[in-house]
């Protein structure tokens, strides 16, 4: 895995060398974003640190992420979540933003989200159900559609009208923009890098792991290595955007 680095950079990412600059910290579901999020609430000051919330109500219509509270963003080193759409980037118009992200193939985060969603139900009472259900109710190429449609901020009817290329194309150029993208095996080495940006540990402790979920639900996880292998074959075929993305 390697990341996307481009020798020009777009003009609106530079910023003043005065200010310092401003990590943006994307968090794609099971992708290691929890670890990385409940390390910086722990280690950074409350003004240095924001997660963005989805916007409730008719607001989500105007912005989808909901920055009410951002009412200091000077003071702010690290914003990140599941919702840091583009039309947030003004607000740091004079510091140099920082991207990053952790990618995960598209086999291993279908077993990570099937794992995440069967413990939920079991831990509301609920019963489980199948693989094969659970991947036919998955929207193929889950983390393309999830960057154009939360990072950004594309309609869904503008993702429609897109071709796979295109979609393809929209997400890795503004991936190859970024400070730091990797696989989310790489979410240690991230957090050192981070740490050494930002002056803070360079230790985070694991949250919503395999072993931690199937503890606490009293549930025998799935593992990539049970998947028969015409399904995960099956499941890189479907899913080749997220799978030309990751490699």
């Amino acid at each position: 895995m390697s990341s996307g680095v481009v020798s020009e950079i777009p003009a609106h990412l530079h910023r003043a060398a005065s200010a310092p600059p401003v990590h943006f910290v994307y968090h794609v579901p099971k992708c290691a974003g929890r670890t990385i999020d409940r390390h910086l609430a722990q280690s950074l000051p409350q003004s240095a640190y924001h997660r963005l919330r989805r916007r409730r109500g008719l607001r989500r219509f105007a912005s989808r992420y909901d920055g009410a509270d951002i009412t200091s963003p000077n003071d702010i080193r690290v914003l990140s979540g599941h919702y840091l759409g583009i039309s947030v980037d003004p607000l740091f118009e004079r510091r140099l933003i920082k991207r990053s992200l952790l990618l995960r193939d598209p086999a291993s985060h279908f077993v990570s989200y099937y794992n995440y969603r069967m413990t939920r139900y079991i831990s509301q009472g609920l019963q489980p159900y199948g693989v094969d259900v659970a991947y036919g109710a998955m929207q193929r190429n889950f983390i393309t559609h999830y960057i154009l449609k939360n990072f950004l901020e594309l309609t869904w009817t503008q993702i429609a009208s897109l071709s796979d290329d295109e979609k393809y194309d929209l997400a890795n150029a503004f991936l190859s923009t970024f400070w730091f993208v990797g696989d989310y095996q790489l979410c240690d080495e991230f957090v050192g890098v981070l740490g050494e940006q930002l002056g803070i540990s360079a230790n985070a402790r694991p949250h919503n792991t395999l072993t931690e979920l199937a503890r606490g639900a009293g549930w025998t996880p799935l593992t990539l290595e049970l998947l028969p292998r015409d399904t995960v074959s099956n499941i890189v075929s479907e899913n080749m955007i997220d799978q030309k993305l990751w490699e």
